[in-house]
């Protein structure tokens, strides 16, 4: 097995880095994933998977590949689990064609609205990859109202 190199901290990895040092990965994702999110009828997919199992990978070839396929998809990630650790790979996402979205109070989730509602009228189709989806979705918590959309 080829090793693969690291992320440069300027750039995330190309659509063909993935696709040549993690396989299975988007093998995966090609054959199990995309077809739901390309469907005009699917409006939620769940994956779970191990701490580690490459989760955040996932999420970034997904809107990798769509930047180099697909410009009428937009992809955000979307979190109520803010922790400061966390940080470098928030800015990881961002390299990758992820619009970010960290929802500790209020105006955080009412920018995010925005920038739904922005993309969506301007003909996009939006991708949101919520993570710790449980988090935060309390009927009165932050996360509900972007589930509420």
């Amino acid at each position: 097995m080829m090793r693969a190199p690291r992320k440069d901290s300027k750039n995330g990895w190309s659509v063909s880095q993935f696709e040549t040092y993690r396989p299975r990965l988007t093998e995966f994702l090609n054959s199990r994933v995309r077809k739901f999110i390309d469907s005009n009828e699917c409006r939620r997919i769940l994956i779970e998977a191990p701490v580690k199992s490459g989760k955040r990978e996932m999420v970034e070839y997904l809107a990798m590949r769509d930047e180099a396929h697909n410009p009428t998809r937009v992809h955000a990630f979307i979190s109520a689990f803010h922790r400061v650790a966390d940080e470098t790979q928030r800015e990881e996402l961002e390299k990758h064609n992820l619009k970010i979205f960290s929802l500790t109070k209020k105006t955080d989730v009412d920018k995010c609205i925005a920038w739904i509602q922005l993309h969506i009228t301007s003909g996009k189709q939006i991708v949101l990859h919520i993570d710790e989806c449980d988090f935060g979705s309390g009927s009165r918590q932050l996360l509900s109202r972007i589930y509420a959309r």
